[in-house]
């Protein structure tokens, strides 16, 4: 992806950033692009939890009910037993504005070009999981966290005009970017009196759609995240994440 790729969000618009707390560098979150399917789950959740987002002025308690969507990512530099970060999402019941509404990233697939990008309100809570399956599953990443998804006004002024490269299974895949749809921030959680913190709080991921790719005939997965197993009959992905940095960070 080039830097000429990227068109800026709402020109002429009053950017507003935020600060946040510095890391090293071994802390940070570094992902290929993030294949996210439509997600069909055997058993499905509604769950009450309390989370903060990195974008929240306080706690707030919100019901979830899914998952909606599965996706997975390799986490670089991709070694032969590289680490996989995998995330459940859930619809959140009753959505909120976003606060601040205009926030600063770095896109990191474009030499680091800074984009305002304006939110909207939030949709998906992002939970860690893991897949079932036989033999050892790949770890997590160690600065993988929890995410909130926050709907991104007028996408298409965000648009990327170049192509990204996926994995999907065992094969490689190019895919076209069009709108960005979402941006995803880490959040903290409270669950059942056990903590969830921020590993790397300047990592974010803009999600943009795609036309639809991957196997066209349903698969079933099973995962395990904090509210249990699960099966999970999953779709042809038609949005990917892109990796960036929100503003301030190191």
């Amino acid at each position: 992806m080039t830097g000429e790729a990227w068109s800026p969000l709402l020109a002429g618009l009053l950017s507003l950033s935020f600060v946040v707390p510095s890391h090293a560098q071994a802390d940070r979150l570094r992902l290929e692009p993030m294949v996210v399917q439509t997600a069909r789950p055997d058993k499905a959740i509604r769950h009450d939890v309390e989370f903060k987002s990195v974008l929240d002025s306080s706690r707030r308690e919100v019901l979830l009910k899914g998952p909606t969507h599965h996706s997975v990512a390799a986490a670089l530099p991709r070694l032969e037993a590289a680490a996989e970060a995998r995330l459940n999402w859930y619809a959140i019941a009753e959505p909120w504005q976003a606060d601040p509404g205009i926030v600063i990233v770095s896109l990191e697939g474009a030499g680091g070009k800074q984009v305002a990008v304006r939110l909207e309100k939030s949709v998906y809570f992002l939970s860690t999981t893991k897949k079932l399956a036989e033999g050892k599953p790949p770890p997590a990443p160690k600065a993988l966290s929890h995410f909130v998804a926050y709907r991104i006004q007028d996408g298409q002024k965000l648009g990327q005009t170049g192509d990204v490269e996926v994995t999907t299974g065992a094969a490689k895949t190019k895919v076209r970017l069009k709108d960005a749809t979402f941006l995803c921030v880490p959040a903290e959680e409270w669950h059942h009196g056990e903590l969830f913190p921020v590993h790397d709080r300047g990592f974010c991921m803009i999600v943009f759609t795609t036309a639809p790719f991957g196997n066209a005939v349903p698969s079933k997965t099973g995962t395990l995240d904090q509210f249990g197993l699960n099966s999970l009959q999953l779709g042809r992905a038609e949005l990917v994440g892109v990796a960036a940095r929100l503003s301030n960070a190191p």
